[in-house]
């Protein structure tokens, strides 16, 4: 079942975070973060938009 997949990446994303950068985004519109889990080296990246399609690109 695919939705019980979706579940549990939610269920597995950290609470308790090291560090928060915004990445991209508007007041209203859009918003592209990053967080460091405490005590681990990767990043979580997520973004949420409104209605309008957006194109987002990242870089290093």
């Amino acid at each position: 079942m695919r939705q019980a997949g979706a579940l549990q990446s939610i269920k597995d994303v950290a609470v308790d975070w090291e560090d928060t950068l915004m990445l991209a985004g508007e007041i209203g519109q859009s918003a592209v973060i990053a967080r460091k889990k405490r005590g681990r080296p990767s990043r979580c990246i997520g973004g949420i938009m409104d209605e309008q399609r957006r194109l987002c690109r990242g870089r290093r």
